[in-house]
């Protein structure tokens, strides 16, 4: 925070605090730099600001920080719908979301998100209407990476899958809600995600009941058992 109000005037302050820090002694090493900071924490005030629809109700309530050159937004951020009820909540820093960021359907939580000054860094979760996780990922510089995990409505794991540049690419493994294996394979990307090399599908029982030759999308049986044709696909 101290960084961005610098001017020249206090960077030369800085300057002179720190040659008067070497020549001084004992309790007058500080003076410099105490007068320093009491001068950026003075070019500073925040203050709250509040928006509303046409109609009255709430729209946005936020932080900002005022400088002599203007307003940048920074610390807490608040939006709701015409009802009233919430729908986002984030902290800004400099006029960039950083930190932890929640979106809200009719006021329940439905995702939450790690931003670092604007950018998708960290974890991500998307939450069913009662709490339960829906899926969970990763995100490194805007770009959802490693294995994401979907869940049902129950909380029991339904899909593992990697991801790569945004997009299912590698390993996947489905599940069946009682948490046996589904199927198992791998994707690549064709306009969308198409399975690529072996592909094995599974039973409710976990037993291996089909296998497929895959390329790009196109799945050829090379082996299966006599009850595959009773399988749900």
């Amino acid at each position: 925070m101290f960084a961005s109000c610098r001017s020249p005037g206090v960077a030369a302050m800085f300057d002179t605090g720190l040659r008067y820090n070497e020549m001084a002694a004992g309790k007058g090493k500080f003076v410099g730099f105490a007068i320093a900071c009491c001068c950026v924490l003075a070019c500073k005030e925040s203050r709250t600001i509040e928006t509303r629809y046409e109609t009255g109700e709430r729209h946005e309530v936020y932080e900002v920080l005022v400088t002599d050159t203007g307003e940048v937004r920074h610390g807490k951020y608040e939006r709701f719908d015409p009802s009233g009820a919430l729908l986002e909540r984030s902290t800004y820093d400099l006029g960039r979301i950083h930190g932890l960021r929640q979106l809200f359907e009719n006021g329940v939580l439905k995702s939450e998100e790690t931003r670092v000054y604007d950018r998708y860094h960290g974890p991500y979760i998307a939450y069913y209407t009662d709490g339960t996780h829906e899926l969970e990922a990763d995100y490194s510089e805007d770009e959802m990476t490693g294995e994401v995990h979907v869940f049902y409505p129950s909380g029991k794991i339904k899909e593992k899958v990697t991801f790569e540049h945004n997009a299912e690419w590698g390993p996947f493994e489905e599940y069946y809600e009682n948490g046996r294996t589904k199927a198992k394979g791998t994707y690549r990307q064709s306009e969308g995600p198409v399975e690529h090399g072996e592909l094995k599908l599974f039973d409710s029982a976990g037993q291996l009941v089909r296998t497929l030759h895959c390329d790009m999308g196109r799945c050829t049986t090379i082996w299966k058992r006599d009850t595959a044709s009773q399988l749900p696909f």
